[in-house]
């Protein structure tokens, strides 16, 4: 994400918003999608932020892409 700081270690524009779909399983084998988890992780400290810990300035950076 352009512009946004991580929280953690102060860094700027090392941040990357990624998608996991999660999937129903049946004796290890993936039957269908049930649902999206969207996390930020910090390619400096390698802190994850989940979508409730989103501060204002990563939620902003995410609705303009």
């Amino acid at each position: 994400m352009h512009g946004v700081r991580c929280g953690y270690c102060n860094q700027q524009d090392t941040l990357s918003a990624r998608e996991q779909p999660n999937y129903f399983h049946l004796f290890w084998i993936p039957l269908f999608k049930i649902g999206t988890s969207r996390y930020a992780e910090c390619s400096h400290c390698k802190r994850v932020y989940s979508k409730e810990e989103f501060p204002t300035e990563m939620k902003k950076a995410l609705s303009k892409t």
